[in-house]
């Protein structure tokens, strides 16, 4: 079951960011930088300010880029800067991981592979040419119940695919920290 955020929006000023093949990753890194560090005037009054909250998101097969992400932006906030200021930034990461449902388009397989004549040996499955037509896919024998040439589903399967979720805040998140913990 996935976090519901949306209590956070009172407290915090959250951006969303969703990690995806096209991602650069200079790019995002140097978002989550540039959202982290912009309330860290030591002046300013704590109390009437949203905390900034950076939500990044990617499927499992990009969740690499997602760390990578993560690790530049601690790395770069958390060491002090070359100006000689000693101010440096404590990034707070809570991670998480779920599941969502998507939608992928079937590839058909090829006639002709996986049938059993195919893989006996030369002479052993001769007589066997009348099996073919007896079994159909499962894709097949639903469109074939629909009364369509094809699936009703338009060619599309459902999955559960891993879903990484990291939070990085620059204060402590209650909320957060009794879901996921602290890193």
């Amino acid at each position: 079951m996935a976090f519901d955020d949306s209590t956070l929006s009172e407290t915090h000023e959250i951006t969303r960011l969703s990690i995806q093949s096209n991602t650069q990753i200079s790019a995002k890194a140097t978002n989550v930088i540039s959202k982290l560090s912009a309330n860290q005037d030591p002046s300013a009054d704590d109390t009437t300010a949203k905390q900034p909250l950076v939500i990044l998101r990617a499927q499992s097969r990009w969740a690499s880029k997602l760390i990578s992400i993560v690790e530049i932006a601690k790395r770069n906030l958390e060491s002090p800067p070359a100006t000689g200021d000693s101010s440096s930034v404590k990034v707070f990461q809570y991670s998480s991981l779920s599941t969502e449902i998507v939608e992928i388009e079937r590839t058909p397989k090829p006639k002709g592979l996986g049938g059993a004549t195919q893989r006996l040996p030369v002479g052993e499955g001769e007589g066997s040419d009348d099996d073919e037509g007896a079994f159909q896919t499962m894709g097949a024998s639903s469109a074939a119940t629909a009364g369509s040439g094809e699936g009703e589903d338009g060619g599309l399967k459902k999955r559960a695919v891993p879903v990484l979720t990291v939070y990085l805040a620059t204060r402590p998140v209650k909320m957060l920290r009794s879901e996921f913990g602290w890193v």
